[in-house]
């Protein structure tokens, strides 16, 4: 979860690591950076356990061709949300791209859905 605060520069926040509590129970730290450039304040706040998201390959749906000396592979990920909540919640969800080290591998990314 990253909590995004808007407005922050009126609140004379000082920076450094901030201790995080939810229903007056200690759940973790965070770091504050009251330098940044950015005019939404986005502080992390760990994980929400009741909201569970699974991440898997789809092997049917990869396929490997070669196309003259160049070689296509094409992978496949289903991403499963499901919120164990009692009620709805607004959630962005972001997935990790790989990056190539190689100029000679492009990296490609197609959204469905």
């Amino acid at each position: 979860m990253i909590a995004q605060i808007t407005d922050w520069e009126d609140l004379n926040l000082m920076g450094g690591t901030a201790n995080l509590y939810y229903n007056n129970t200690f759940v973790g730290q965070s770091q504050i950076n009251p330098k940044q450039l950015n005019d939404t304040l986005e502080l992390s706040l760990g994980v929400d356990k009741s909201i569970s998201i699974e991440r898997k390959q789809i092997d049917k749906l990869c396929t490997e061709k070669f196309i003259k000396s160049n070689r296509i592979i094409e992978k496949t990920w289903s991403i499963q949300v499901r919120n164990n909540k009692s009620s709805a919640v607004k959630l962005l969800l972001y997935d990790q791209i790989p990056l190539s080290e190689h100029s000679s591998v492009d990296v490609e990314f197609e959204a469905e859905g």
